[in-house]
């Protein structure tokens, strides 16, 4: 016979041999630990059930208690904390992560890394100040490469922009082309010097 090892409603685990805990029913040995719960007569399928009383570790419990929050979602559905309790997770929660990663990926990709950005960066704030104190004009080649150092920061701000529009609106083929702008022109050569 094979019983369940319980902490409270929960089935954390099983045992054969022993005689400690609920004896799993036959029909459901084949159900995961999780999708069972005890309510202090016998083990039986939670599956069905869509009202939970979350605790503080995100365990989907049976019964309110201090410190709980009631939560309607499957047994399954994956839980995120939010300031005052749980809630059940939406494809934005999950698809965030992925998307913020493509869209440093993206950035990297064009920019190299964060160092490379700074340096552009620097070096535009460089010219500008040699323009402001030597009070002497700009080569076209430094003012060409003004307007791109501003064209991409634009564009990060763009791509960030993006991202957080790809998440609200949960796009999950986020990784093609046709949901992300184009790097600036002459964007690759600039970088292509730090």
């Amino acid at each position: 016979m094979i019983r369940a090892l319980i902490d409270g409603d929960l089935v954390v685990g099983r045992s054969v041999g022993l005689d400690t805990g609920p004896p799993i029913p036959e029909d459901l040995i084949g159900l995961p630990d999780d999708a069972l719960r005890f309510d202090g007569r016998a083990i039986f399928d939670a599956r069905a059930r869509r009202q939970w009383h979350v605790d503080e570790l995100g365990r989907k419990r049976l019964a309110r208690a201090d410190g709980r929050h009631q939560v309607a979602c499957d047994w399954d559905a994956r839980l995120v904390r939010k300031q005052d309790g749980w809630r059940a997770a939406t494809a934005t929660d999950d698809l965030a992560r992925p998307i913020k990663l493509e869209c440093r990926r993206r950035i990297e990709r064009a920019m190299k890394d964060t160092a490379t950005q700074v340096n552009m960066q620097s070096y535009a704030s460089e010219l500008l100040a040699r323009m402001m104190i030597d009070k002497r004009k700009l080569s076209a080649d430094d003012v060409a490469a003004l307007a791109i150092v501003r064209a991409g920061r634009e564009w990060v701000g763009e791509m960030q922009a993006t991202a957080r529009k790809l998440i609200a609106q949960a796009v999950d083929d986020f990784s093609d082309d046709r949901h992300w702008p184009d790097a600036p022109d002459g964007l690759a050569d600039l970088v292509s010097r730090f």
